[in-house]
């Protein structure tokens, strides 16, 4: 997935279905220009846009797509690299869970709700 962002501090978020309930345990570890780490309950925590400035990046983030015999929880991890447009970069790395059903859609979002431009490719393999 490669974008754009034009606003400041918002996270990026996967949310399977369009779960937006604290159904997730999800982190990312940060190094680069900043480091650090940071989590989220409420989607797949991909990485962030900071400084106050718009950055290009790009996300590669796998997630099951079934989960054991047991439970429902789906897990997935990724990394994610921002370049922001004062010179500054980061990489983000993390993983989580996610407590829900089967997947039958994504959505990629900020949570300021914010308008981000981009593609996306998702491969999908079923057993």
């Amino acid at each position: 997935m490669a974008f754009f962002i034009y606003m400041n501090d918002q996270k990026i978020l996967i949310r399977p279905n369009g779960d937006g309930n604290a159904n997730y345990r999800s982190f990312v570890v940060f190094g680069g220009d900043s480091s650090g780490g940071e989590w989220d309950g409420y989607g797949f925590y991909a990485g962030r846009n900071a400084y106050g400035y718009g950055a290009n990046f790009i996300i590669e983030y796998d997630i099951t797509s079934v989960g054991t015999a047991w439970t429902h929880i789906k897990v997935g991890s990724g990394k994610a690299v921002f370049w922001y447009t004062n010179g500054n970069t980061i990489e983000y790395s993390g993983g989580g869970g996610w407590n829900g059903g089967d997947i039958s859609s994504l959505v990629i979002m900020t949570t300021g709700s914010q308008t981000m431009g981009g593609e996306v490719t998702v491969f999908a393999l079923n057993n």
